[in-house]
């Protein structure tokens, strides 16, 4: 998992950061950090399973974790909905 998210989110944030500044859109980037994370929890063998979303308002809001373990960001982040 650590070598995805280095092998491809190095790479993503020295291309990506540069032409996000450049274009002043940040949804390219965006879906190369989602991506990356979700590689990197398939490459660890995490499965996650999401429940509950009907709950989620439809109106801006905050998400956040307990931060049980640094496995919260990756597992929880690509679960919002939202920017895709």
């Amino acid at each position: 998992m650590l070598l995805v998210f280095l092998g491809l989110g190095v790479p993503a944030a020295i291309v990506g950061i540069p032409w996000t500044l450049l274009r002043r859109n940040i949804r390219s980037m965006y879906r190369w950090g989602m991506g990356t994370m979700r590689l990197g929890l398939r490459a660890g063998g995490i499965r996650v399973r999401v429940v509950g979303t009907q709950n989620i308002p439809a109106e801006p809001a905050i998400f956040m974790s307990n931060h049980t373990s640094n496995l919260d960001p990756p597992v929880l982040l690509p679960a919002i909905p939202g920017m895709t």
